[in-house]
């Protein structure tokens, strides 16, 4: 696989040396900021950004169009509005497929990069570490709700990460990813179109090409909002049960490779929605249980103080329904 990044790195074809995939969605507010974040770039290469708008319900379109008409580099855009809304997955699929470069660079519409060097030095990294298939480096995270901003991370210990050290920490900022074009020759996984974790996806599909690098510095921002994924999605019942589902399709993928962690993840999910129906789907939570102990042969010795903690929610439950009826 290092050998196919190698000779990705080194193609020396007409494409842009590097492609933005810009997803979009109601980010009337925030679309500008994106925009001019990557047309600011000073780099020694062409690039190309891609924008595609997933039928926003607001002016998204009125201000992508703007700057197409005014702004002197416009002509490194290519922009698509759908006329029908695909969803969040679909759309980054569509928006990857179009991405020609020899690297491909991720911001989404509600994000922004700071640094006008940061195509140039992630690039010139890339270039320099032939072992690494990804680049990354820190961002500041502002939240519009406590109107607060901090660092992603307080500091990077090491300069390369592996998909473990992803799978055990939150490391890697979406406005910060920088890897080689491995999507024309090597096609996701199925599970990618419905994930709910887009970036775990795609990072540990990314590590089967190689390491992953990080620049440690602050190039980006990724800002926090009401209508963002976590303060939505995220938060929804069927975002857990969607979520499993991922966890399972990759534990297939993966062949086994990263099942402490996903096993992890998936007990977690079994707990929360233990608690969540407590008080409506006793049958549920029976059914649920059953699940967290069956859904691997060693679970119930593996994760037995999860299981245990579980099992008083369930049977405190039944209890509680029994005295109710005998009131």
């Amino acid at each position: 696989m290092e050998n196919q990044v190698s000779q990705l790195k080194s193609d020396r074809d007409n494409r842009p040396k590097v492609s933005v995939c810009m997803i979009t969605y109601g980010h009337e507010k925030y679309v500008e900021a994106a925009i001019n974040g990557v047309l600011m770039q000073e780099c020694d290469f062409d690039y190309e950004l891609i924008i595609s708008n997933d039928c926003s319900p607001d002016n998204t379109d009125v201000v992508v169009q703007k700057i197409i008409k005014n702004h002197p580099l416009s002509n490194k855009i290519k922009y698509t509005k759908h006329e029908k809304n695909l969803g969040m997955m679909p759309n980054f699929l569509y928006a990857l497929d179009r991405c020609d470069g020899q690297y491909i660079a991720l911001c989404e519409g509600d994000d922004f990069w700071t640094d006008k060097l940061k195509l140039q030095k992630q690039v010139g990294f890339l270039r320099e570490n032939e072992d690494c298939s990804l680049c990354f480096h820190n961002a500041s995270v502002y939240n519009e709700i406590t109107n607060q901003t901090k660092l992603f991370v307080n500091k990077y210990h090491k300069s390369f990460y592996t998909a473990e050290d992803v799978l055990e920490n939150w490391l890697i900022p979406t406005a910060s990813m920088l890897f080689v074009n491995v999507l024309k020759q090597n096609k996701l996984p199925n599970f990618f179109a419905k994930a709910m974790h887009g970036d775990l996806a795609l990072q540990l599909f990314l590590y089967e090409f190689g390491n992953f690098g990080v620049i440690n510095e602050n190039m980006c921002t990724y800002r926090i909002n009401q209508n963002g994924v976590t303060q939505t999605i995220f938060k929804e019942i069927n975002y857990k049960y969607l979520y499993l589902q991922q966890l399972e399709e990759m534990k297939i993928y993966f062949n086994g490779k990263y099942n402490r962690f996903f096993n992890k993840s998936i007990v977690h999910i079994y707990q929360n929605l233990i608690v969540y129906h407590r008080t409506t789907h006793f049958l549920k939570q029976i059914k649920i249980l059953f699940k967290m102990i069956t859904f691997e042969p060693l679970a119930i010795v593996r994760y037995y103080k999860e299981i245990y903690a579980s099992f008083k929610i369930v049977l405190y439950n039944c209890l509680s329904k029994i005295q109710n009826k005998t009131v």
